[in-house]
């Protein structure tokens, strides 16, 4: 079974989002299938450059784009996890801002201390989408991939053509993270909370940038 990786619906404890100044992964429409008319995207990703928002600051760092850093420890725990599928790019943080409790305002934290280690997710996986279990397979017959008018319902990764990584993004949806139960068995063991599963079957489209 695969999931989608989400952001946390509600933010208990603060944890510490970010708004993208530059940089992160960006897609270009270089053309479109000439049987299903379906776009085909070049992607380029370049480091990312972020102002913080928070106190709260471990596990992943969500931001306003589909971009997603991560905090330095964690990055190293995942490695230690050996997951497929997944490396990292370089993520600076230019601003925090963040409340001072004797003031009651808000302020740069990095003109008082270091910025943060962070890194941005590069995720190499890839596949192709699959309608859920029961209904007809309509992928195009040129490129593979379901059309745009058939997307809605939820999808599931297409076995065949499935690359084996922990973690990927399908043809159809460029902009989200796809990860199968081993990596959301590693963040679970190493305690991670801030992020939300979603079951490929039932995704709703609306959702994410495509």
């Amino acid at each position: 079974m695969h999931w989608i990786l989400d952001r946390p619906q509600d933010n208990p404890q603060d944890w510490v989002y970010a708004t993208v100044a530059r940089g992160g992964r960006s897609f270009t429409r270089v053309g479109d299938c000439p049987h299903c008319g379906r776009g085909l995207l070049q992607e380029r990703a370049v480091p990312l450059v972020l102002d913080l928002h928070g106190t709260d600051l471990s596990g992943f760092v969500w931001t306003d784009t589909a971009d997603v850093a991560l905090e330095a420890s964690l990055v190293t725990q995942l490695e230690d996890a050996h997951l497929k599928g997944i490396t990292y790019l370089p993520a600076d943080a230019e601003a925090w801002w963040r409340p001072d409790l004797p003031s009651r305002q808000i302020v740069n934290w990095l003109e008082r201390e270091a910025p943060p280690l962070l890194k941005m997710l590069l995720i190499l996986g890839r596949a192709k989408a699959l309608p859920p279990t029961g209904r007809p397979d309509v992928r195009c017959v040129v490129c593979g991939r379901l059309p745009p008018s058939k997307l809605g319902g939820g999808f599931r990764v297409d076995p065949a053509t499935w690359d084996q990584s922990d973690i990927l993004h399908v043809e159809e949806y460029p902009a989200i993270p796809v990860v199968s139960e081993r990596f959301v068995e590693a963040l679970q063991t190493l305690g991670v909370r801030n992020y939300a599963l979603i079951p490929t079957d039932g995704f709703v489209p609306s959702l994410a940038a495509c």
